[in-house]
């Protein structure tokens, strides 16, 4: 049977403010390939629910590491506030500490993949630990709070996150805050991790030209990334054919740049 031999196991954190967090750990063997999945948000969280993804992952030959770092829900109001004003920052350090967890149990090369808010911490995280991440699939990332404030159906999303409370009239210092938390503000140039960009055209929640420009600018740089574009869909890209042509392009990906996987 397709899920009998997959095994799961929550990881407890520590971290220097006692706040903590957790990880779950689903895999057939601890030392397949990772797949690094951190949730979007940044206020919500993973499970140890069935997910049909993770089930083929692991029939794929690889385990999936879900990151519920300090900020998600279900832990309490000081972890969800201790977020705040550090996004990209704090929570890249969470991811990175778990996959350092899931390390130390014999994880193999790793991959990281998120959409929205994941995918945003995908772009800061092969940016920050470019020799880490073997490959990367970013969904509907934001890629540039400054520039999705505007065209966003959340613009009071794009303040909060940053530290600041909501106005409608935009300032230089807000724009700036904005602007060095996103994954644009760090070195594009530095990043060696091949990526695949998945971009609902009608998003109305992160703009596809987040995605697109972010996407641009790496093929300016020469670096190895793909781009699927759906016009059609918004932004959890879940249209019958869409999302299972995205399971079939993100498995490609994934077994192209992970050795050792895909059970024949």
């Amino acid at each position: 049977p397709l899920v009998s031999p997959i095994k799961w196991e929550v990881l407890q954190c520590p971290t220097d403010d006692k706040v903590g967090f957790e990880a779950i750990f689903v895999h057939t063997t601890p030392t397949a390939p990772v797949i690094v999945i951190p949730h979007g948000g940044p206020h919500s969280g993973a499970s140890t629910a069935f997910s049909l993804m993770n089930a083929l992952y692991c029939a794929l030959g690889f385990s999936v590491l879900l990151v519920n770092y300090r900020g998600s829900t279900g832990y309490g109001l000081r972890s969800l506030e201790s977020l705040i004003g550090k996004v990209g920052q704090q929570d890249v350090a969470d991811v990175l500490a778990a996959v350092q967890m899931a390390q130390s149990r014999g994880a193999g090369p790793v991959g990281v993949f998120g959409g929205s808010h994941g995918g945003f911490l995908t772009l800061h995280l092969i940016a920050h630990s470019p020799e880490l991440f073997f490959a990367a699939v970013a969904h509907n990332p934001v890629t540039n709070i400054a520039g999705m404030v505007t065209s966003t159906d959340i613009p009071d999303w794009c303040y909060n996150v940053v530290g600041l409370d909501y106005t409608p009239s935009l300032t230089p210092t807000a724009l700036h805050r904005m602007f060095e938390h996103s994954p644009v503000a760090r070195d594009l140039a530095q990043i060696a991790t091949p990526v695949l960009f998945k971009i609902g055209g009608s998003d109305l929640r992160v703009p596809p030209s987040q995605g697109l420009s972010y996407y641009h600018a790496l093929k300016a740089l020469g670096k190895e990334c793909e781009l699927f574009y759906f016009p059609e869909e918004s932004h959890p890209i879940s249209g019958v054919a869409a999302e299972a042509d995205s399971a079939v392009h993100m498995a490609r990906w994934f077994a192209k740049h992970l050795p050792k996987v895909l059970r024949r």
